[in-house]
C-alpha cells in the first residue's frame, strides 16, 4: 500500500476539499457533555438528514439513501479526490460510535470520522483503509499532519464490498482514543514535540517514538464532527455510514 511522498503531497493539497464542499453554514450551539446520548441518527426512512451537509454533483454524492448516510466519488472523476458530510452541531467531549463499510472502490482508500472542525483549515480526523491500516490526522492552518501514521490493525475488517467497521473516536479534554470494532488502538506518538509519527511496517516499530493509547493534542476544544472518503488512486469510492451515537465520555 503506497503512503508516503505521493500520498503526503496529495493531502495537502486536499487538507480543506472536504469541507469547501458543504460545510454547514448554520452552525447551532455546543451540544452539552451531560450524562448519556447527546446525538444519535440511524438514517431509517431518510431521517435526520437535515442535520448533515450532503451535495450531488460532477460524480461527488453525499445523501442519506438505502436507510445509510452514503458517501460516494465516481470513477470518472479525476485524480485523487476527497468528499464529507458534516453534522451541523458542535461538541466538546464526546464518544462517537458510527458503523462504516466501504461498498465499491480500491482497497488503496481513507474513510473515517472529522471531530472537533472548528473550519475547513482547522480539525482532527481518524481514518482506516479497507486492506486494514489506521490514522489520526491534524489539520492546522490548512496543512495536514499525522499525529499518528498509518498502522495495521487485525481488528478491521477488509474488504470494500460491504464489511463493516465500527468506529469509535473518543474526546475528552486534550486526550484522544480510537477504537475499531470494539479494539482500542495503539498510537505512534513521536518523543519530540516537534516530532514526526513514523510507523515502519516491517519492523512493526514506531520510530523515535513509542506505542501508546492516547495521543495528547490541544489544538482543538470544541467542533463539529462528520463522516470523510478519500481516494489515494485513480478511480472511485464508495461508503456507507450508519447509527451514528454521540454520548458524553
Amino acid at each position: 500500500m503506497p503512503r508516503w511522498i505521493p500520498f503526503i503531497i496529495a493531502t495537502l493539497l486536499l487538507a480543506g476539499a472536504w469541507f469547501a464542499r458543504g460545510l454547514a453554514d448554520d452552525v447551532a450551539f455546543v451540544v452539552p457533555a451531560r450524562e448519556g446520548i447527546l446525538y444519535a441518527a440511524t438514517f431509517n426512512g431518510g431521517r435526520f438528514a437535515d442535520d448533515w451537509t450532503l451535495q450531488d454533483r460532477r460524480g461527488e454524492v453525499s445523501a442519506v439513501t438505502n436507510d445509510t448516510l452514503h458517501l460516494s466519488i465516481a470513477d470518472f472523476v479525476p485524480d485523487v479526490q476527497a468528499l464529507s458530510s458534516i453534522n451541523r452541531y458542535r461538541y466538546r467531549d464526546f464518544t462517537l460510535n458510527v458503523t462504516a463499510a466501504a461498498t465499491d472502490g480500491s482497497f488503496n482508500n481513507k474513510f473515517g470520522v472529522v471531530f472537533r472542525l472548528v473550519d475547513a483549515d482547522n480539525y482532527y480526523l481518524f481514518t482506516i483503509s479497507s486492506d486494514g491500516y489506521y490514522a489520526v490526522w491534524r489539520v492546522l492552518d490548512g496543512l495536514q499532519a499525522p499525529l499518528s501514521a498509518w498502522i495495521p490493525s487485525s481488528a478491521i475488517v477488509q474488504g470494500s464490498d460491504g464489511e463493516q467497521n465500527q468506529l469509535t473516536v473518543t474526546a475528552q479534554d486534550d486526550q484522544l482514543t480510537f477504537a475499531v470494532n470494539g479494539t482500542a488502538l495503539d498510537l505512534c506518538i513521536p518523543d519530540a514535540a516537534d516530532g514526526v509519527s513514523t510507523y515502519v511496517e516491517a519492523e512493526a516499530r514506531c520510530v523515535d517514538g513509542t506505542m501508546q493509547p492516547t495521543v495528547s493534542d490541544g489544538a482543538f476544544a470544541v467542533g463539529q464532527l462528520g463522516m470523510a472518503i478519500e481516494t489515494l488512486t485513480r478511480g472511485g469510492l464508495a461508503v456507507t455510514f450508519d447509527n451514528v451515537v454521540i454520548s458524553a465520555p
